[in-house]
């Protein structure tokens, strides 16, 4: 049963195949047709216009054909001119698409920085209400008395931002050095500008110029000597060197 059946697909793929493979020579055959139509009736076209070409020769003399030769020239180069024509006003309405583009996109950006800066003033506006509310509770509705401090309060927020901006400092590097050493002093502007002077702290230095790279020591029977050195620049050599008699700044290299 089962090599009948067995049989039975394998003589029902031959006729598959074989029905297959005269599909396919039917379509070659059509295709080779179509092919000899397509040549006979293009070489009949040649033929139509050489027979035409040959009649009116003879009909022009020379500059007549130079004229109609002339014409062509002028045909094509107006089809090219136009051409170009057509591909300069396409190339600037490119350009002005892209200039509209970019225009909404900075309209867009704009309108994006004003909505942010209106919510971040609306949320400063709040912030400030409420502090100004805990003061007053803190110092018995002494409106007087809030609005000097709120006023010292933007002041100092207006220095330390000068300050931020002036020098090279972090918010953090900031406020430690303004709690220690005040607001609006010049001993804490100094500091914060990375100065240095005679009569300087060594704790004073250490927070204007950070940790040395090295430090010599030399400890005598009545003071302690120590030259603090900065910025290496090579083996044993340094940008900047600050000699420290009992922790004070007497002297500096550069």
């Amino acid at each position: 049963m089962f090599y009948v059946s067995f049989e039975g697909f394998l003589s029902g793929l031959f006729n598959m195949l074989i029905s297959a493979l005269g599909f396919l020579w039917t379509a070659i055959v059509f295709l080779w047709d179509m092919l000899g139509y397509a040549w006979k009736y293009l070489w009949t076209a040649l033929d139509f216009i050489w027979d035409i070409i040959t009649y009116i020769y003879p009909l022009l003399p020379w500059w007549g054909w130079l004229i109609g030769f002339i014409i062509l020239i002028v045909f094509f180069a107006s089809a090219e001119s136009r051409k170009e024509k057509r591909r300069e006003k396409e190339e600037e309405e490119r350009i002005r698409r892209e200039e509209e583009e970019r225009i909404k996109r900075e309209e867009d950006e704009r309108i994006k920085r004003e909505e942010e800066e209106r919510i971040k003033r609306e949320k400063e506006e709040e912030r400030r209400r409420q502090h100004r509310q805990e003061l007053l509770e803190e110092n018995n509705y002494d409106e007087e008395l809030v609005d000097k401090i709120i006023q010292e309060e933007d002041e100092r927020s207006e220095y330390r931002k000068a300050l931020y901006n002036k020098y090279n400092r972090s918010y953090a590097e900031l406020d430690y050095l303004l709690d220690k050493y005040d607001y609006f002093t010049e001993i804490a502007e100094d500091i914060i500008a990375c100065r240095y002077w005679i009569g300087q702290t060594a704790e004073e230095l250490k927070d204007s110029c950070g940790r040395p790279s090295d430090i010599d020591k030399k400890v005598l029977k009545t003071k302690k000597k120590e030259i603090w050195k900065y910025d290496e620049i090579g083996k044993g050599r340094y940008r900047l060197k600050i000699t420290l008699e009992n922790d004070i700044v007497v002297g500096y290299e550069n």
